[in-house]
């Protein structure tokens, strides 16, 4: 259907919600428009000329508006007509499509659809359709919705489309029909987005490898095919009975948590937006609903029918129906028979390298005499999203949506004390009364802190940290009701900023178990057996775990032989007994490993005379190998006791860094500092003071200088006179003498180019007379020299003729200025 077709007038009239202004007749006024924005909460000198007016083309695009809506109307008398204009916020006629206005924008955070979806339905508050089943007879432009930070759906349509258009996305406005829960915000019987993507960790058991050469037929125990098989039936039963009963509680659930009949299914006025694959990497369509910041898929059941859709270049009304909303929708715009376009265009068709040359001469092509009528640039004021937006995005310092099992918090940054930006509440029941766990995100924290969970069924909670924590802690997991250094805790640590190579701690009443990685003595793991609690004389912070048993694990040294290089030792304590285990050869089925029986305390010191191989127990799993003698036994025992003592002491180190840890967290968490970026002059005040100090300190210096160079004080002293009783003998003193020696500068000035100038000519001809009279004898080298030497004084000339030039032109206007400035100076004006 052509836009310039002609169709009686008799046959179309105009809505009473499309009769508006365009921008000649009807509130040009500038009393009403001052009231229009008022009401708006915006000041009036802060539009353009583009706002209360229309240019040429945009009278001729509303020329076309109206002859395709005559049209549209007389062929199709069952639809609505096209939603193509509405009012800005001047009452100004506007077309819908020159209201979008893509925008670039420069924040990192805001270089995906994901993050500009979540920032547009954070930053404005949602305002309902005046009437719901009609479209609005208002629609703001993106700078004006920025502004005030209020707007109904299709102005959060139109600011997110500007933004994705703006940094590349191929994105559209839709204007259809939604549920009541979506057309109103009220989403607490919906499902909550997945806020959190969490890693599903699989345990796969591997199953054992059998080996070529084993005995067929040999169970390690012996089974009954009848009673495995009963168990399998019970099991079969028991998980049979689990899913009906699961099923009947979805149905109940389903029945609870069904919305009320709506008498306006089907009817309510929505827009949201569109996103087309192709660009940015886009694989597939698919929808966002702006009010929510989700992305919602093109077989929603939210969605119950389009209208038409939208963007910067077109406007395509859908001639497909919606019986089953917008499932079944195709979105090929370039088919005339399911989309109406109202700016006719031929499509671009691009070549595939498979194409043929004549299927390449067949491929349509516009006809050269067609008229073409592009949509006009938009007429709205360009919008900037700064830092500070991004920071207070919430327009009431907070905002909370309610889902189904899930109540969703959001904080502006630097406005709370511990720093939190946002909690998520999940329950376990939908109309959330029972609370399960609790998700918080924390920025700008002093200690690192960036995330918590906190399980309210089991009592853990986890602590995230960044890097850069006093302890290069990365994760904190423990017990809410018991955060003592008894209590049961795991820690994870940033490894490679310690210089013990830590990456875990487990701790429990009764063990440590520490995982190391990249140390130099290859230790690779450390698990510690604790018994009850010494009860010393002193204070109760010296009071120690008794340590039963270490067991420390090693990595292998490949500069080592495998009977050398230990790969696990086991410290016995109560037992008095140290086991060590070497590394398996790669050629034998065993590790060899050795046992010793340590000494009583009352007997080390003479221990090295009275050691016998009876105190070692030993298995080589080389029969070659030769047997330790008595020395190198007890030389071996020697260095394990003193690997024992070093490990004892270590682990009384780690208790007291893990007391220090706790300490130190529980004095953050009680003072929850905000450190605050130096390069953010705005909200760092001690940058802030130190930027003014330094401007005012600036602006003395400078009036200082002026004060300094004042060009009137040695004449003032002269004649002995003080500003401002002087006489006019006086005044024309000063005036004079000033002019006079200014001229004299002026004359100087002049003198010196003029004798520069002299000398380097002086220079030339001498030069000039050298080569005529020796020219005859030079070699090529300085006959080369002498040119180069020749070129640079004319340049040096040339410059220095340039200089008299413009001092003779400005000499004039300076003098003239001086006597001026002398005249209007108010030191001596009163002598005039």
């Amino acid at each position: 259907m052509s836009v310039l077709n002609i169709i009686p007038e008799n046959n179309y009239t105009i809505p009473a919600a499309n009769k508006v202004s365009t921008g000649d007749s009807k509130f040009t006024n500038s009393v009403e428009i001052s009231l229009r924005l008022s009401k708006l909460g915006l000041p009036n000198d802060t539009l353009s000329v583009s706002y209360v007016s229309n240019s040429q083309r945009e009278k001729h695009l509303i020329l076309y508006v109206r002859n395709f809506c005559r049209q549209f109307s007389y062929l199709y008398q069952d639809r609505k007509i096209p939603f193509l204009t509405a009012e800005n916020a001047a009452g100004i006629e506007k077309v819908v499509c020159t209201t979008i206005r893509p925008t670039a924008l420069s924040q990192e955070e805001l270089d995906n659809w994901a993050g500009c979806a979540q920032f547009v339905a954070d930053y404005l508050n949602f305002e309902q359709l005046e009437y719901p089943t009609n479209v609005p007879s208002r629609l703001l432009d993106p700078w004006t919705i920025h502004k005030r930070k209020k707007a109904n759906c299709f102005e959060y349509s139109t600011l997110l489309c500007s933004m994705l258009l703006g940094i590349g996305y191929d994105a559209y406005i839709v204007n259809g029909y939604a549920t009541e829960a979506i057309c109103t915000d009220v989403t607490e019987r919906e499902e909550s987005p997945k806020i959190v993507e969490e890693e599903e960790i699989v345990n796969v058991v591997e199953e054992k490898k059998i080996g070529k050469y084993v005995v067929k037929g040999v169970k390690a125990e012996l089974e009954s095919d009848f009673e495995a098989l009963l168990l399998q039936r019970a099991n079969s039963a028991k998980r049979l009975e689990a899913a009906e009963e699961q099923k009947r509680e979805k149905e109940l659930e389903r029945e609870l948590t069904k919305p009320p009949h709506d008498h306006l299914y089907g009817q309510r006025v929505h827009s949201w937006v569109m996103v087309k694959g192709g660009k940015r990497e886009v694989p597939e369509d698919f929808f966002i609903e702006p009010v929510l910041g989700w992305k919602i898929p093109l077989n929603t059941d939210k969605y119950l029918g389009i209208e038409s859709i939208w963007n910067n270049e077109n406007y395509w009304v859908n001639m497909q129906l919606c019986k089953e909303g917008v499932k079944d929708l195709f979105y090929d715009f370039t088919d005339s028979g399911m989309w109406e376009c109202f700016l006719p265009y031929v499509p671009l068709t691009l070549a595939t390298p498979s194409d043929t040359i004549e299927e390449m001469e067949m491929m349509p092509q516009p006809p050269l005499s067609q008229e073409k009528f592009d949509m006009p640039a938009s007429w709205a004021q360009a919008f900037v999203i700064t830092s500070k937006n991004l920071q207070s995005r919430f327009p009431s310092e907070k905002k909370t949506k309610l889902f189904k099992y899930t109540k969703v918090e959001g904080f502006n940054e630097y406005e709370t004390k511990d720093g939190i930006v946002k909690r998520v509440c999940h329950y376990k029941t939908w109309d959330r009364k029972e609370l399960q766990t609790v998700e918080e995100d924390f920025k700008h924290r002093a200690d690192k802190l960036y995330k918590r969970i906190h399980d309210h069924v089991t009592g853990s909670v986890t602590d995230y940290y960044k890097h850069g924590q006093s302890q290069s802690l990365k994760e904190h997991t423990y017990r809410a009701t018991d955060p003592g250094i008894q209590g049961d805790r795991k820690l994870l640590f940033y490894f490679e900023n310690r210089a013990d190579g830590l990456v875990q701690r487990q701790v429990t009443q009764e063990e440590m178990i520490d995982v190391y990685v990249g140390r130099m003595d290859f230790l690779k793991y450390r698990h510690t057996w604790f018994g009850v609690r010494i009860k010393k004389f002193g204070p109760a912070s010296t009071t120690q775990r008794t340590i039963l048993k270490i067991h420390e694990k090693f990595d292998k040294n490949e500069d080592k032989s495998a009977n050398d290089d230990y790969a696990e030792v086991i410290y016995n304590l109560t037992e008095g007994k140290i086991m060590i285990i070497y590394h398996r050869d790669v050629t034998k089925i065993s590790a060899s490993w050795r046992e010793f029986v340590k000494p009583m305390e009352s007997a080390r010191r003479d221990y090295h005379k009275e050691f016998s191989l009876d105190a070692m127990k030993e298995f080589q799993a080389d029969p070659e190998a030769k047997p330790l003698s008595r020395l190198e036994a007890y030389m071996i025992l020697h260095e394990f006791s003193q690997r024992e003592t070093r490990a004892l002491n270590r682990i009384r180190d780690d208790e007291a860094e893990l007391q220090n840890l706790l300490t130190e967290r529980a004095q953050e968490e009680s003072a929850c500092n905000i450190e605050v970026s130096p390069y953010n002059s705005a909200r760092n005040q001690a940058v802030r003071k130190a930027r003014l100090a330094k401007l005012q300190q600036e602006i003395e210096d400078r009036q200082s200088q002026e004060k300094d160079q004042d060009y009137l004080l040695p004449y003032f002293i002269q004649f002995d006179c003080c500003p401002p009783y002087l006489s006019l003998r006086q005044a024309q003193l000063v005036i004079d003498s000033c002019l006079s020696d200014y001229k004299a500068q002026l004359l100087e000035q002049f003198n010196i180019i003029q004798r520069h100038h002299e000398r380097e000519l002086k220079v030339l001809k001498r030069e000039q007379e050298n080569f005529r009279e020796n020219g005859a004898n030079f070699s090529a080298d300085e006959i080369k020299a002498y040119n180069k030497k020749c070129e640079q004084l004319q340049s040096t000339l040339k410059v220095i003729e340039f200089r008299l030039l413009r001092h003779r032109e400005e000499a004039a206007q300076k003098y003239l200025l001086l006597d001026k400035k002398l005249k209007n100076d108010s030191r001596v004006i009163i002598g005039w």
